[in-house]
């Protein structure tokens, strides 16, 4: 096999431009070919006979992993793997790579500054002076974040940045993640406490855990109705982490303060969702990864994973590490 057979399908990218994955792939004779896929049927279509997948949001379920005849890698654009089926990428010999510190302080800054703009209710005042209110009365209570309590799901890179960043605020920060060890959390300056604490005592609740299917909706009613009144909800993760329609409710009558959300469930959230209709709620679209330093770090780590392969090396970081990778002929 000649270098230039080696096939990398991109098959679905939010950036406009893949200069950087043409430019590295040149350099080993590699080529490049990107798609935009939405389905199974079109991930198979365009995806069948690649030596190396670069995916977004696109499926990579069983159906399509059975179709990749001589795939070696697949490399997620990002930190979480929802979208790929690791034990059938497993079975079938193909590594799965992500990119964990990608964009971590890019996402806990937007978490940070989530928190703070839901928590001082920033949005709330900035309408009423446009609507011609002055009145800060109109938003009252507005607790100090000294004294408060920061509650923080899962305890992975993006969130002890995002602790790093709200200590200097005063708040107290407790964490939930059942894969931690306390003393590691504690050696942090939080404090590790169960779950329905987490939920009944903390003024603010940042999500940063992946989505599986142990854990979507981990926000139900339930959860709201624990809430305190006062308390906000953010989430920088995964959509499917929160329950949407109980949510809704939970802003709507007034069990919790409000929301900040960067992803819902489906992406991006449908026109009549009536989320989108409450004040006590902000939405960005999915940006918490974005700065052009975090666009170059994504699309240059994750052709470099694939090139890494593909010549013969094993990735940098593996997300399914008991695989029996395939063999084949370096570039």
């Amino acid at each position: 096999m000649t270098r230039s057979q080696f096939r990398i399908v991109i098959t679905d990218s939010e950036s406009d431009s893949i200069d950087i994955e043409l430019q590295e792939a040149a350099k080993v004779g590699a080529l490049v070919e990107r798609a935009d896929c939405r389905t199974e049927d079109e991930v198979i279509r365009v995806a069948a006979d690649a030596d190396a997948i670069l995916v977004d949001l696109a499926p990579i379920t069983r159906r399509v992993i059975a179709s990749l005849q001589k795939c070696r890698v697949i490399v997620r654009y990002g930190i979480g793997l929802d979208n790929i089926d690791i034990p059938a990428a497993t079975e079938a010999g193909i590594y799965v790579v992500n990119l964990p510190t990608y964009c971590v302080d890019e996402v806990s800054t937007h978490a940070a500054a989530l928190a703070l703009t839901a928590f001082r209710k920033i949005m709330q005042f900035d309408r009423d002076v446009k609507a011609g209110v002055w009145d800060f009365q109109r938003h009252m209570p507005i607790e100090g974040l000294p004294g408060c309590r920061v509650g923080v799901v899962a305890f992975g890179n993006i969130a002890r940045l995002f602790i790093k960043k709200m200590i200097p605020f005063g708040p107290e920060i407790v964490v939930f993640d059942p894969f931690v060890a306390d003393e590691k959390i504690r050696d942090f300056g939080a404090s590790p406490v169960s779950f329905d604490e987490l939920v009944a005592t903390s003024d603010i609740i940042s999500l940063h855990a992946p989505l599986t299917a142990e854990n979507r909706h981990l926000f139900g009613e339930a959860q709201f109705r624990m809430m305190k009144p006062t308390s906000f909800i953010v989430n920088t993760a995964r959509g499917g982490l929160i329950d949407e329609a109980a949510l809704y409710r939970a802003l709507k009558e007034g069990w919790i303060a409000g929301a900040a959300l960067d992803t819902s469930d489906p992406e991006p959230p449908e026109p009549g969702n009536p989320l989108l209709k409450l004040d006590n709620v902000i939405f960005t679209p999915h940006a918490a990864f974005y700065s052009e330093g975090s666009l170059k770090e994504l699309h240059l780590g994750a052709i470099q994973e694939a090139i890494r392969v593909l010549s013969g090396e094993a990735p940098r970081v593996i997300a399914n590490k008991n695989v029996v990778p395939r063999g084949g002929n370096a570039i």
